[in-house]
């Protein structure tokens, strides 16, 4: 930093401090060092819970003093490790997976927001999505296979339902692939070549993804969802593959 800047900054905190000496009290500049010091303290204990609940670090181990035990290193929270696969159907080996996150909706009484499940376009169906990632799910049950915990005969009820779930407004926030070039592919090109994505609506209620009611608000009101979903992806390979943010 260039001395002038460097003295331009010393007289304004001088300035500064002259004035707040000047014109608040010994018990008022208290209160606010009290305070700042129990924001820091907050902020570190709000940053030190999400990194151990929703960071994925693997497990590895490492050997001892004598070469012949080698003893595991406690890995961080499972959140990441558990969350996709928890949902029934999810395939880890898909060649694409997409994720939507699913906020509470309570303007439909019938819905329930703590269910994430997993579907999948037909290939021939491209109209239902763009290839900028919005959903255009209007009367076109015909769109899904569907991939949820119904059983085969009810399958179809549960098709119908899907347009009830999603929205025209819903967005893609994150695509992955372990093959690169799957990502950069509009999806008539991936419906050509007989590649099914698998979309994955993620509940933000869901306490096997954003963990109990603190910690859900926690991420969506001060963290953002945006790093827990990538910790997600990397747990489902440990780090292999690739992410593309379509938002």
């Amino acid at each position: 930093m260039p001395a002038s800047n460097e003295k331009f900054f010393y007289l304004l905190h001088t300035k500064i401090s002259n004035v707040a000496l000047r014109y608040t009290t010994p018990r008022f500049r208290s209160l606010v060092e009290n305070s700042a010091l129990l924001l820091a303290v907050s902020s570190f204990c709000v940053v030190l819970i999400a990194h151990r609940t929703f960071v994925y670090r693997a497990t590895f181990t490492a050997p001892s003093k004598s070469g012949n035990v080698s003893h595991p290193f406690p890995a961080a929270g499972t959140i990441p490790s558990q969350c996709l696969r928890s949902i029934p159907f999810f395939d880890e080996n898909a060649s694409i997976t997409n994720v939507i996150l699913r906020y509470e909706d309570d303007s439909s009484p019938t819905s329930v927001a703590s269910d994430s499940f997993v579907f999948a376009l037909k290939p021939e169906s491209t109209t239902c999505l763009s290839d900028s990632g919005h959903m255009d799910l209007a009367g076109k049950n015909e769109c899904f296979i569907s991939q949820t915990n119904e059983t085969k005969r009810n399958s179809e009820k549960h098709q119908s339902s899907l347009t009830t779930i999603l929205k025209s407004s819903d967005m893609l926030l994150y695509s992955y692939s372990q093959t690169k070039g799957f990502l950069l592919l509009p999806p008539s090109v991936l419906a050509k070549h007989g590649i099914i994505p698998q979309y994955v609506v993620v509940s933000v209620s869901d306490p096997k993804c954003f963990g109990e009611p603190f910690l859900q608000s926690l991420v969506l009101n001060v963290i953002g969802p945006d790093t827990i979903i990538m910790n997600w992806f990397i747990a489902l390979h440990d780090g292999d593959g690739y992410l593309h943010n379509t938002h």
